[in-house]
């Protein structure tokens, strides 16, 4: 899971190019939670579909992205 991250970070850094002024980062910040915001409910629809006995209040969280509701051992 950390290679993840780690390749991630190393792709989006490749990836951004031009100045990191204030109001760039801005936009960028803007234009990737607005990814997130469209992807996440489009793939959570998606992923229940075929199996629809999900439980309605894990559907919930994963659509306010809280994913972790549930307490640790």
């Amino acid at each position: 899971m950390l290679v993840f991250f780690v390749l991630s970070g190393y792709v989006i850094g490749l990836t951004t190019t031009g100045l990191d002024d204030g109001p760039a980062v801005r936009r960028y910040l803007a234009r990737r939670a607005w990814r997130l915001i469209l992807l996440n409910p489009a793939a959570i629809f998606l992923g229940v579909l075929p199996w629809p006995h999900h439980e309605p209040a894990n559907v919930a969280a994963n659509l306010l992205f809280l994913q972790n509701h549930d307490t640790y051992p």
